[in-house]
């Protein structure tokens, strides 16, 4: 698993989610909330919102995915940023721990510090994973349209822009690829290839054959991808959820990314403790959001 920022919020946000399984409960990612003190749009990873009848608590999550632990000016940032945008609670989230005088600032701030730690393995009788289907690109065609009459054939050519740079077109397949994949049908045969058109409109595109070096302006193309499906195993990654200073621990959570991207499909399996086990399967939508 891809170990990113965007990725940490995801799992943040499930867990809390997971643990707080109450309708009076909302949860956000990427919220923005205005500052009192200038007026602009400050950001926070994770927002909880609590409502009861016509009281409202704001619990704002920091997540940080750092190669080291958290320092005192990290935590000081984040203590202003909550005091000036009238969030209730503040809690940061790290992936690699605290310094011991960042958790003495944080309980004089009223800051919480939670780690989410990579562990090995979960006691518990569970699989390396789960089987899921995969489309990968096989072999990309190009016809050119050129300005003029007839369909130019891309194999002794280069694309270049107008200043007569090379366009990567490996690059290029891979961009048109990576939107495509998402619309392709879910019912397709893995035991067969199968090809799909795509018209891809182009400006200031041109053609330059390498024998000649003869260019000719290019108004779009046709380019068709043969692709396969396949079945590959997405591997579980084991996370414990914990208060850093006092070391009690929240959850343990199995993810495992069903996606091309760490914004995909997630599945993960969250174990609280008293037993509770709950399975969620998100589609990966981001939320963002702003509030007044």
């Amino acid at each position: 698993m891809a170990k990113t920022g965007k990725m940490l919020e995801r799992i943040v946000a499930t867990l809390e989610g997971a643990l707080r399984d109450n309708p009076s409960v909302s949860i956000e990612t990427n919220v923005k909330l205005p500052d009192r003190v200038t007026g602009q749009p400050r950001q926070f990873d994770v927002l909880l919102t609590v409502s009861e009848g016509h009281h409202h608590l704001r619990i704002a999550l920091e997540c940080k995915d750092h190669s080291r632990p958290i320092g005192v000016p990290t935590l000081e940032s984040f203590c202003t940023k909550c005091r000036d945008t009238d969030v209730d609670q503040g809690i940061i989230v790290s992936k690699s721990g605290f310094c011991k005088t960042t958790l003495t600032k944080a309980e004089a701030n009223g800051i919480r510090c939670f780690e989410l730690s990579e562990v090995s393995a979960l006691r518990r009788m569970l699989p390396r994973g789960v089987n899921i289907l995969e489309w990968e690109p096989r072999r990309f065609s190009w016809t050119l349209d050129p300005k003029g009459n007839g369909d130019i054939d891309a194999g002794d050519l280069d694309l270049v822009n107008d200043n007569g740079e090379t366009i990567d077109v490996r690059a290029l397949n891979r961009k048109i690829w990576d939107r495509l994949v998402k619309q392709l049908p879910r019912d397709d045969d893995p035991s067969k290839r199968s090809e799909v058109p795509v018209r891809v409109s182009m400006s200031n595109t041109f053609a330059k054959s390498r024998s000649t070096g003869e260019v000719v302006e290019i108004k779009g193309a046709l380019l068709k991808i043969e692709y396969s499906v396949g079945i590959k195993l997405a591997p579980f990654t084991t996370f414990r959820y914990s208060d850093a200073k006092s070391g009690e621990q929240f959850a343990e959570m199995v993810v495992a990314s069903m996606g091309p991207s760490e914004e995909g499909p997630q599945l993960a399996i969250t174990f609280a403790p008293g037993g509770q086990v709950k399975l969620m399967l998100s589609a990966g939508r981001v939320q963002n959001a702003s509030r007044s």
